[in-house]
């Protein structure tokens, strides 16, 4: 309902907001459950306001700039609502980028850049299935942040480094900074990497399979941890010219979600199997049993050397480092319940809604370190 944002004049409110690009059949047909409920565009349009805008849907968006100015500047009783309303657009039109090759990311950088004077926040993520908790387009007062994230589900680490990786995803990565190189929005545009859970929790078990090494020893994990990092700040050092690491943020690893009941079934996963493991996952669900594994309080640890590894090396090679591990820490110095309600220790991710609020604030955090953009 455009009353919502309480304009002078719903009707100049949806005209603006149809001039940036935004179309309400193509919002109604990218989502199935709207099929059904919104027969119509004033239906849908009625449903983008009310739950499209907070639950940042996305759909399918070519984004003008100077439109978004306009609604930017649109007399309204809540412009707070009209900051969440913003967020969404940009958050639609960003999405999420796969192919890093083509000209998607500096097309929406050019746009973006357009907006940083009404409080647009834009940062390049790059990370496993696990960055997906930081893909945040959250409101603070008169700003919002933009994630254009580069998905690399299931990488490793340790694999970046290696131009014969299965994923190849190192190789995209390296072209896809040196294109930034060449283009003057993202001069100085925040970046933020998230890898090494794969690392710790399904590398290492792997191999450990592979090797026939049934019992757990710690300082078999510590050098693992060593090499993991090595390899990882190696490939980080060979993307970043030393004058570039100022805007570079390594985001730590999180706790293991994994319960000591259903670890065993959380370790079975088809895409992490197919790039770092055996390809096999009933063999590998019959052999993972048959190893001694520690529990979610030693896993935990192990997660925490994992970090202060890799701090160290980010100290030492001049990347900033973000610690999203000790935030998520409950009772018994293990990863808090209330971070996995649904899923509760099947999982081996955390769950998007229930951690809000600290990663938000690691997010913040860092693009006040980096200063008006």
């Amino acid at each position: 309902m455009l009353e919502l944002c309480g304009p002078a004049d719903p009707h100049q409110l949806a005209a603006a907001l149809y001039a940036t690009g935004f179309s309400a059949d193509v919002y109604r047909r990218a989502h199935k459950d709207l099929l059904a409920k919104c027969p119509d565009a004033d239906s849908a349009l009625t449903h983008f306001f009310r739950h499209g805008v907070p639950e940042r849907r996305r759909f399918p968006i070519d984004l003008a700039a100077g439109p978004v100015r306009i609604l930017h500047q649109l007399p309204v009783a809540r412009p707070e609502y009209v900051m969440s309303l913003l967020a969404a657009l940009t958050n639609a039109y960003t999405g999420t980028v796969h192919d890093p090759f083509d000209e998607t990311v500096p097309q929406r950088l050019a746009v973006l850049t357009e907006l940083r004077c009404i409080g647009c926040r834009p940062f390049l993520l790059v990370g496993d299935s696990h960055s997906n908790l930081y893909r945040r387009s959250s409101v603070r007062a008169t700003e919002w942040l933009t994630p254009i994230h580069v998905l690399c589900s299931a990488g490793s680490a340790q694999g970046l480094v290696n131009p014969a990786s299965r994923s190849g995803y190192g190789d995209r990565i390296r072209r896809l900074i040196a294109r930034l190189e060449d283009i003057p929005e993202a001069a100085s545009l925040p970046i933020m990497l998230q890898f090494g859970q794969v690392d710790a929790e399904f590398v290492y078990t792997f191999r450990r399979v592979r090797d026939h090494r049934d019992i757990f020893h710690m300082d078999d994990w510590e050098a693992f941890c060593c090499r993991s990092v090595d390899s990882y700040i190696s490939f980080l050092c060979e993307v970043f010219h030393d004058s570039r690491r100022s805007d570079v943020v390594i985001l730590s690893i999180f706790p293991p979600s994994l319960s000591d009941e259903k670890w065993a079934e959380g370790y079975i996963n088809g895409h992490i199997l197919s790039l770092e493991g055996p390809g096999n996952a009933e063999v590998m669900s019959r052999a993972i049993r048959q190893i001694e594994m520690p529990n979610l309080k030693t896993r935990t640890a192990m997660h925490a050397y994992y970090n202060t590894q890799l701090r160290a090396a980010c100290v030492r090679h001049g990347f900033h480092f973000a610690d999203g591990f000790s935030p998520f820490l409950g009772p018994g110095a293990v990863l808090a319940p209330s971070f996995v309600p649904t899923t509760k220790g099947l999982d081996h991710h955390l769950e998007f809604h229930p951690t809000a609020h600290p990663t938000q604030a690691i997010l913040w955090q860092f693009i006040d370190i980096r200063g008006q953009i």
